[in-house]
């Protein structure tokens, strides 16, 4: 890159009158639409277009009364849509394996005799669930909330029930080792 500011900006003043010629044999030799826009050092821009700009520019950007896009335009939405689609893929994917791994630790643990807590099975529920709003559920669902709540207030109650007992024995075996 040219170092001093005013060196570079006349070669590039001179390097796009070159651009430009090209551009115009191009046409007058071979017939051909040509559309070429430049961007100056300062940001300004410069354009030359045959028959105009505007009219090689239209090919390839669709204007608000096109109901036809370029096939520039369209291969820009296939490749969005195919990222967007390959995101979703990996999210499903990752997905799927976490809930692979969930199920292989859900049979590990039944074969080993022990029973997986809620927590273990499924990570992933929300912390709380028992504050979620009840106002959209129906007299039905209500009452099953209900059963389902009393069942397992009843497990826990068991639960504790059981280890306080194991716990106390514990305590009643070890002092009377002692005395």
């Amino acid at each position: 890159m040219i170092k001093e500011e005013e060196n570079r900006l006349i070669t590039f003043s001179k390097r796009r009158s070159g651009i430009y010629k090209k551009a115009c044999e191009l046409v007058t030799l071979c017939g051909a639409e040509v559309g070429v826009v430049i961007f100056s050092p300062s940001g300004k821009p410069f354009s030359y277009g045959s028959p105009s700009i505007d009219d090689v520019a239209s090919r390839f950007l669709p204007s608000q009364t096109d109901t036809q896009t370029s096939p520039i335009v369209e291969a820009q939405y296939r490749r969005v849509r195919i990222n967007e689609l390959n995101e979703h893929y990996n999210n499903m994917s990752n997905n799927l394996d976490a809930e692979k791994e969930t199920l292989k630790e859900h049979k590990k643990m039944t074969a080993e005799g022990s029973t997986p807590r809620a927590i273990d099975v499924a990570p992933n529920l929300p912390k709380g669930w028992w504050d979620a709003p009840v106002d959209g559920l129906s007299l039905d669902e209500l009452k099953q909330l209900h059963k389902n709540l009393e069942e397992l207030h009843a497990k826990m109650v068991k639960q504790v029930k059981e280890k306080m007992a194991n716990s106390s024995l514990c305590f009643i075996n070890s002092t009377s080792y002692y005395k």
